[in-house]
């Protein structure tokens, strides 16, 4: 309230609005995986450099696209066409375009490696590396390992978990979120099999920093394929 000490004719402005809110991110994820290249505008390399982006084409800029998915075209005799798509194991590319699909925001990208160099293996050592360099940075609030869940070894996996979990545990300043190995086919899943293994994997510690879903997330996104990944094959005689 204004007290006015002189008579005289006064004009007090009372707003009819509510005092405006500036919205505050509270979630910036951390999405660890491998990525086409890991390179900034002046040429440093980004890997396993916790980068912070905002866009998809940031993301395209520094980190590249999807590993391109190999498809084979059959056809037979009768002309009927047969197509067979090999799913794709780097799945880091298709999280980000869920994210920002859904209206996501900052975040940071730590490149644990390249499609090329790690083709035929993925290697749990390159996210002990990734979540090291993770570690130092004070803005992710979240960790995400999605292109890690079919690590060559599911004991492989439930550990990276765990050291996640006891990470966000030290720093008390961050959230894990994870995905259980789907043993099932998506016709036949092994649900209860699925999260058993997952349960008693990870252990008990450090349970109250972490949250899981299961099944895997089915989209409408197209597969990344080029010319070069698909190959035509024809059965005719």
């Amino acid at each position: 309230m204004v007290n006015y000490k002189t008579p005289n004719v006064y004009i007090e402005e009372i707003s009819k609005l509510p005092p405006s809110v500036a919205g505050v991110s509270t979630g910036i994820p951390a999405f660890l995986g491998y990525t086409e290249k890991a390179v900034n505008d002046d040429g440093e390399n980004l890997r396993n450099v916790p980068t912070r982006i905002t866009s998809l084409l940031e993301y395209e800029t520094f980190f590249g696209l999807a590993k391109p998915t190999e498809i084979t075209v059959t056809t037979n005799s009768s002309d009927e066409i047969d197509v067979n798509i090999t799913p794709p194991i780097f799945l880091m590319y298709y999280a980000l375009q869920m994210f920002f699909n859904n209206g996501g925001g900052a975040c940071y990208i730590v490149s644990v490696g390249s499609y090329e160099e790690n083709s035929e293996r993925k290697n749990k050592s390159d996210f002990d590396l990734g979540l090291a360099a993770l570690k130092k940075e004070d803005e992710p609030t979240l960790i995400l390992l999605s292109d890690a869940v079919d690590l060559p070894l599911d004991t492989d996996y439930y550990n990276l978990c765990h050291d996640a979990l006891e990470q966000c545990h030290t720093l008390q300043d961050r959230f894990a979120v994870f995905d259980v190995v789907q043993a099932g086919s998506t016709a036949d899943p092994k649900i209860q099999d699925d999260v058993d293994n997952f349960r008693n994997g990870i252990g008990q510690e450090y349970l109250n920093y972490g949250a899981v879903y299961y099944p895997y997330l089915q989209t409408s996104l197209n597969y990344y394929y080029t010319d070069d990944s698909v190959m035509v094959e024809s059965e005719k005689s």
